[in-house]
């Protein structure tokens, strides 16, 4: 479980980062090994040889994420638009949404025709990764026309807000896996710290990018993200 401030901290980065829509990607930086293995996964008359092609001439080294890619870093896990509404907690209209609060919010003719998602900021702005020519968007919530609201479950809000306790957070070191990994490597790399592959794995060059991360916060580069490096995430 993610803080809702921390999620908020991640997509104001992907838009400050200028991610790239990328068709298939789930927060990843854009490379060749990325591009060819989404075309053999995902190519297609409309995603073809020369859609990933392009993708990659104007944004190597830059994250690359569809809609509900992007969400896969705090998530912990991939799905749909679609998949992502219906393991909302709460949900419903846009019109019932709470001005004040970070959410999900969703495109679709009916709950059950989801094809889009983005994340409402909580301060009347969503930041989406809009489509293949516009890519990372952030605009008004009205702007959007957006249909649906949903409070997910792994978005912590703290006490009272309906959602389940807060998991520990694990501490990571080397030979850590998983995706509290992946967050922290995606997290990393739009810091400027990270420059290898996103793989999920604690290895040496994740290492060094914790370490050089803790320096330039003030903390003990000892290179193992434990409470202390945990709490800088801590916007609220």
């Amino acid at each position: 479980m993610i803080k809702a401030s921390e999620a908020v901290k991640y997509f104001e980065q992907l838009y400050s980062g200028r991610a790239v829509y990328l068709w298939g990607a789930n927060g990843e930086v854009i490379n060749q090994a990325l591009c060819d293995r989404l075309y053999k996964t995902f190519g297609n008359a409309t995603y073809s040889k020369a859609y990933y092609d392009r993708k990659l001439a104007y944004g190597k080294g830059r994250i690359g994420a569809d809609c509900s890619g992007a969400f896969r870093p705090i998530s912990g896990f991939d799905d749909t638009a679609q998949g992502y509404y219906n393991r909302c907690i709460k949900k419903g209209k846009i019109g019932q949404i709470q001005s004040d609060r970070a959410c999900l919010v969703f495109k679709g003719k009916s709950e059950k025709r989801i094809t889009h998602i983005g994340l409402y900021l909580g301060n009347g702005n969503v930041i989406e990764m809009k489509s293949s020519k516009d890519d990372c968007v952030k605009r008004t919530l009205k702007a959007g026309k957006w249909d649906y609201f949903g409070i997910p479950d792994w978005i912590d809000y703290g006490s009272g807000s309906g959602t389940a306790q807060k998991d520990p957070l694990p501490v990571l070191r080397i030979g850590s896996k998983g995706a509290y990994v992946t967050s922290w490597q995606n997290y990393l790399t739009m810091c400027g710290f990270y420059k290898a592959e996103i793989d999920g794995i604690f290895g040496q060059k994740t290492e060094q990018a914790v370490r050089e991360w803790q320096k330039a916060n003030g903390l003990v580069p000892d290179g193992v993200i434990g409470p202390k490096s945990w709490a800088k995430l801590n916007l609220s």
